[in-house]
């Protein structure tokens, strides 16, 4: 492993709390890093900023961990009681929903159906050796797409409920043209997202259902084994997760950065092919880039090689550093042209290209509400969406959208 330089952004440049959450968001801490923790913690810190943005980026266990550990001295009394009592909590409720996840696992099993948990607890343990260093608010399952409808059923039979009472033909055509289904119980709040698939028809990239099946490995969590991806696929499914979220949290980042330092033999061949074969490969180039210059995580030669032979993935680096670097929203219509980006192909491109056209055209309640029109000049209001947009929002999206599109060509 080749390491990246110890400290890459410095509080100059995105300001003294985001440097020491990227530095303080991991579990292991060079003499540099450390060094370089204990003399932030001396400048004035705006801590309510600092303690509200981890908690946004989900990695507020990983920063008290670290500043307790460091420097907790240094650490006014009001802020660490603050930030122990959030933490104490967020253990106490990891633990109720790992352990409601074994009982639906079990539950699960003695109707034969197999279930995969994605990312929650299983992700803590394996990944972070500790249940209560991550921060999750609901249980990831999946499923295979013929057991969901029954799969559904038994998590009704526990109390849980949709948003929105389904019959079941909605229920089959939801199996059919979505990926997952929420499902939530009144009496703890506890939620269950229930997957047969992890990308969706808008998403940047799509992963047919089976490929979640392939590669799989057991874990042990509190003395039960249970099923997960082998790391490579892991490696390269947390990817896809965090690209088409547009790495919004740091917590997803993270995820990466300590699979990659927990697994020292990670076979990176392995993963790159398997990541060409998904058509993923500059997703996952992009998401060990993040990993390594935000949070100091070391990559081979190779993969380092890898990074630099796209250069695309670095000019998505630099846009993605800077939507976490900074609290202003994301453009609209820059997140459609980084979808674009994202693929190597220009037919993945272009196809990306035509299903955010199509979902421009598309039409909504409000503008059936509003233009009211004859029966026979419904076709006119598929023009309603684009005028509607532009009226909302002015020219620019739609000036991002189709640079997009003419950057796909």
């Amino acid at each position: 492993m080749t390491p990246p330089p110890t400290v890459a952004l410095r509080s100059q440049d995105i300001g003294i709390e985001l440097e020491l959450l990227f530095l303080s968001s991991r579990l292991t801490f060079d003499s540099k890093v450390s060094e370089r923790i204990r003399n932030l913690v001396q400048q004035p810190i705006d801590w309510e900023r600092l303690i509200e943005t981890a908690d946004r980026h989900r990695v507020l266990p990983l920063l008290h961990r670290c500043l307790t550990r460091l420097c907790s001295s240094a650490i006014p009394a009001p802020v660490l009681r603050r930030m122990t009592s959030t933490i104490h909590a967020n253990a106490r409720r990891n633990f109720l929903i790992t352990g409601e996840l074994l009982q639906i696992l079990e539950l699960f099993r003695a109707h034969g159906i197999r279930a995969i948990p994605y990312k929650g607890p299983v992700l803590s343990a394996a990944v972070y050796g500790d249940i209560s260093l991550r921060q999750f608010d609901d249980l990831d399952i999946i499923v295979p797409v013929d057991c969901a409808e029954v799969a559904t059923g038994l998590l009704l039979s526990r109390g849980y409920r949709s948003s929105r009472e389904m019959s079941r033909k909605e229920l089959l055509d939801t199996i059919r043209t979505q990926k997952d289904l929420s499902v939530l119980r009144e009496n703890d709040g506890m939620n269950v997202e229930l997957h047969w698939g992890i990308t969706g028809e808008r998403d940047p990239i799509q992963v047919r259902p089976d490929v979640l099946w392939q590669n799989l490995a057991t874990f042990s969590i509190c003395g039960r084994t249970v099923l997960t991806h082998v790391p490579e696929d892991l490696l390269i499914i947390l990817c896809i997760h965090g690209g088409k979220h547009r790495w919004e949290r740091l917590g997803w980042l993270c995820d990466v950065a300590e699979i990659i330092r927990s697994h020292e033999t990670l076979d990176w061949d392995r993963t790159l092919e398997r990541a060409s074969s998904l058509r993923s490969r500059r997703i996952v180039l992009l998401g060990v880039l993040l990993a390594a210059d935000i949070l100091g995580v070391g990559v081979p030669p190779k993969v380092q090689s890898a990074i630099h032979a796209d250069h695309v993935v670095n000019r998505l680096f630099e846009q993605v550093k800077g939507w976490i670097t900074s609290d202003t929203p994301v453009p609209l219509g820059e997140s459609e042209r980084f979808f674009m980006k994202l693929r190597e192909r220009r037919a993945d491109r272009l196809l990306i290209a035509a299903k955010q056209t199509k979902a421009c055209f598309e039409l909504t309640s409000r503008d059936k509400e509003t233009f009211r029109v004859p029966k026979h000049f419904s076709w006119t209001l598929y023009f309603v969406g684009p005028f509607r947009l532009a009226w909302e929002y002015g020219l620019n999206p739609i000036k991002r959208f189709f640079k997009g599109v003419l950057e796909s060509w």
